[in-house]
């Protein structure tokens, strides 16, 4: 085993401990701690470039969800909006995501609806 390889090996056990350390309060099992370590970075990843995509697209996502984390709490901060209008805002602009998804699933256009806006 080279030294990147065995590098790259202890990376991927600590990202699985931290997602255990966040989501547990006890022991586990050895299947959980399998799921635990594979959500984390999956071994199934065969090539330097399907783990290269995979890392990229992951950090991407996290991104994602950090900035609308962000967006929310600024929003809510503000005082601008109450706690149960904005639950109500969300819900149904993932309605309307869903609608529009399944639509065009199924060759519906609705180039009408822009992102995240409900009509």
């Amino acid at each position: 085993m080279t030294e990147a390889t065995s590098t790259f090996q202890s990376l991927a056990y600590s990202l699985g401990i931290d997602i255990v350390n966040s989501a547990t309060f006890g022991a586990l099992s050895e299947s959980e701690l399998k799921l635990a370590l594979a959500t984390a970075l999956p071994a199934g990843l065969n090539t330097d470039a399907e783990m290269r995509s995979y890392i990229q697209r992951k950090i991407a996502a996290q991104r994602k969800l950090r900035d609308q984390l962000y967006s929310d709490a600024r929003k809510l901060a503000s005082g601008g909006v109450r706690y149960s209008q904005f639950i109500l805002d969300r819900a149904g602009a993932k309605l309307a995501e869903g609608e529009r998804q399944t639509n065009n699933q199924q060759g519906g256009n609705f180039s009408g609806f822009s992102s995240g806006q409900v009509r």
